[in-house]
C-alpha cells in the first residue's frame, strides 16, 4: 500500500512549524544580555558586568539604560539603590563606576570551581562594564510594610531580578539563539544518523524480524541533510565570528599575552578550524553517501529482487559500522565536548552514541503506532512493537549506564580540570541534571520493564514521548553550560525552535514515506518477518 500524507497529518505539521516559528522568534527578539552577579559576603554590595566576548555590540547608552532600568524597577519595589562611595549607609567605597576585566572580578555566584573563568574569560579581550550597589529599604510606610521583617532579601531580590532576565539589556549576537539552533541541530541529526546507524546494523547482522519496518528506518534516515545543514550553519557562523559557541575559534586569545592558554596552545593541533572543517565534511559526507547507496539498493531490491543486492547490503553495512564506530566518537567530541574545550572524558563519544540511538529507536517507535494507526503496514504485528520497545527499554539502561559509569568516575577521582564540567552542572542547573537521568532511567525501568507495558500503544507513546523530550534536555545540558554558563532559561525561544525543528523534521519523514512502497517487497526475510511471533 502506497503511503499519502493525510490532510491532518499536513495540518498538525504546519501547526508545529508557524507555533514554534513565532514562538522562537519573539524569543529571540526578547533575548537579553547575560550580565554576570556577585554578591558580597556579607550581603550588602552587589557587582554586576556584562562580558563583552557574549555583547561586544551592546553600547554605552545600552549599559545606562540598564542601571536606569534596574533603579527605576527598585523605586517601585521601594528599594532605594545606593551606588559605591554614597553617604550615610554604609556601601563600601570602591569609587565610582570602575572597569576590570572578567579574571579579576571573578564570576557569577556559585562559580568558584573557575569553568566560569576558563571559558567566559577567554572570550574577550576589553575591559568589561562593571557597577558595584549598595541599597535599602525606602524609610516611608508602604516601604517598611513591604518589607518587614525582610530587609536581608532585598539585595538577593536585585540579584534576581537581573538573573531572572526581568531587567536587562538586548543580547546582539544572539548567543542563546545560536545554542539553541546547535542543541536542535544535533538532536534532530543524531536521530537520522541513528536510524541509519540501526539500518547498517540489521543488515550487517542479517535480522530477519524487522525486514517489514525497514522503510521506516530509511525514511528517518533521509531527513540526516536537514540537520547536516543546520550544524554547518552553526559552524560557519562561528568560524565568521557571529557566534562564541566554541572558545578554540578565537585564535588570537592564544596569542595575546595574558590572554594565552597554555592548554589550548597545546590542543591546537587538532582543535584548529581548517583541521576541524575537514572532519566535520568527512563526517557529513560519509554519512550521506552511505544513505544516498543505501535507499537506493533498497528501491533496486524492489525491483530486481533475488540476493545480489541483499549481500552487497550486508557488506556495505558492516563497511559503515567502521566508519561509524570511529565517527560518532570524534563528531561528539569535535561538536559538543570542544565546547567545553578544557575538559574531556574518555566516555563521552559513547554517551553521545547511547542518546542517538534511543531517540532515533523513539521516532521510529511513534511512526510505526502512526502508521498502524492509520491502516497502514498490516504486517507489523505485536511483536514488532514489542521488540522495538525492547530495545527503547535496553537502549536507557545503556545511556543511564553510561551516564553514571562517566560521572562516578570522574567526581571520585575528583582531578580538577575533569571534575569542573560536573560541578558547573550540579550547581547551576541541579534540577535539569538529576532530573534528565530520572526521566530517562527510572521511567523506563519502572513503566516499560513488563511485556504487557511494551504492547500497550497508549504507555508506549506516552512513556516514549517524555524520554523522546528527556534527551532533548540532555544536549541540552550539553551545551548551554558551556556556551551561555548559568545564564539559562527554557523559554519561547526554547520551546519555540524544539517546535519548529519537530514539526519540520515529522514532515520530511512522512514525505519521505511516500517515495517508496511502505515494505520492501522482495527482501528475503520479509516473509520471516511477516510471521515473526513470540
Amino acid at each position: 500500500m502506497e503511503f499519502k500524507i493525510s490532510s491532518r497529518a499536513k495540518k498538525v505539521t504546519f501547526t508545529l512549524m508557524i507555533v514554534g516559528l513565532i514562538a522562537m522568534v519573539w524569543g529571540m527578539f526578547t533575548e537579553q544580555s547575560y550580565i554576570h552577579t556577585k554578591m558580597s559576603e556579607d550581603g550588602t554590595q552587589l557587582t554586576m558586568s556584562y562580558p563583552t566576548h557574549n555583547n561586544g555590540e551592546n553600547t554605552d547608552e545600552e549599559w545606562e539604560q540598564f542601571k536606569a532600568d534596574l533603579t527605576a524597577a527598585a523605586l517601585s519595589s521601594h528599594i532605594e539603590i545606593i551606588e559605591p562611595g554614597a553617604h550615610g549607609h554604609g556601601a563600601a567605597g570602591h569609587g565610582e563606576e570602575e572597569h576590570v576585566s572578567h579574571d579579576d572580578h571573578g564570576n557569577d555566584e556559585g562559580h568558584e570551581h573557575g569553568h566560569g573563568d576558563d571559558h567566559g574569560g577567554h572570550h574577550g579581550h576589553r575591559p568589561e562594564p562593571t557597577w558595584t550597589i549598595g541599597a535599602h529599604v525606602i524609610h516611608t510606610k508602604e516601604g517598611m510594610k513591604a518589607w518587614h521583617h525582610h530587609e536581608d532579601q532585598i539585595m538577593p531580590t536585585l540579584k534576581a531580578w537581573v538573573d531572572d532576565h526581568k531587567v536587562g539589556m538586548p543580547d546582539h549576537q544572539h548567543n542563546r539563539f545560536w545554542s539553541n539552533l546547535l542543541i536542535n541541530g544535533f538532536f534532530f541529526f543524531g536521530i537520522s544518523l541513528g536510524a541509519l546507524f540501526y539500518l547498517a546494523l540489521h543488515y550487517a547482522t542479517e535480522s530477519g524480524w524487522g525486514a517489514v519496518i525497514l522503510r521506516i528506518f530509511e525514511g528517518v534516515m533521509l531527513v540526516l541533510p536537514f540537520g547536516a545543514v543546520v550544524l554547518i550553519v552553526v559552524f560557519l557562523a562561528g568560524t565568521l565570528d557571529w557566534n562564541h559557541i566554541y572558545m578554540w575559534m578565537d585564535d588570537s586569545k592564544m596569542v595575546l599575552g595574558e590572554s594565552f592558554d597554555k592548554l589550548l596552545y597545546q590542543k591546537s593541533g587538532y582543535l584548529n578550524e581548517p583541521f576541524f572543517w575537514i572532519r566535520t565534511l568527512v563526517y557529513i559526507g560519509v554519512f550521506l553517501v552511505f544513505a544516498f547507496f543505501f535507499r537506493k539498493w533498497s528501491k533496486r531490491e524492489d525491483e530486481e529482487g533475488g540476493l545480489k543486492l541483499h549481500f552487497l547490503q550486508y557488506r556495505r553495512g558492516a563497511l559503515f559500522l567502521v566508519f561509524f564506530a570511529v565517527f560518532s566518537s570524534m563528531l561528539a567530541w569535535d561538536w559538543i565536548m570542544s565546547i567545553d574545550a578544557h575538559w574531556f572524558s574518555t566516555l563521552f563519544g559513547w554517551y553521545v552514541f547511547s542518546g542517538i540511538w534511543i531517540s532515533a529507536m523513539i521516532m521510529i517507535m511513534m511512526t510505526m503506532l502512526y502508521l498502524k494507526s492509520r491502516g497502514y503496514m498490516p504486517q507489523i504485528n505485536q511483536s514488532h512493537i514489542h521488540d522495538v520497545g525492547k530495545w527503547i527499554f535496553a537502549i536507557s539502561f545503556l545511556w543511564s549506564y553510561l551516564w553514571f559509569s562517566q560521572f562516578m568516575l570522574i567526581w571520585y577521582s575528583n582531578i580538577g580540570e575533569e571534575v569542573v564540567y560536573f560541578q558547573q552542572r550540579i550547581l547551576d542547573y541541579k534540577f535539569l541534571f538529576f532530573g534528565t537521568f530520572a526521566i530517562n532511567f527510572v521511567l523506563p525501568m519502572v513503566l516499560l520493564m513488563s511485556r504487557d507495558a511494551k504492547r500497550t500503544w497508549s504507555i508506549l507513546v506516552v512513556i516514549s514521548s517524555i524520554i523522546f523530550v528527556g534527551h532533548w534536555m540532555d544536549v541540552y545540558l550539553m551545551v548551554m553550560p558551556g556556551t551561555i554558563m548559568n545564564n539559562y532559561q527554557i523559554g519561547a525561544l526554547e520551546i519555540g525552535m524544539f517546535l519548529l525543528f519537530l514539526g519540520i523534521f515529522i514532515f520530511l519523514l512522512l514525505r519521505n514515506l511516500t517515495k517508496a512502497p511502505l515494505i520492501k517487497k522482495n527482501h528475503p526475510m520479509l516473509d520471516e518477518s511477516v510471521h515473526h511471533d513470540f
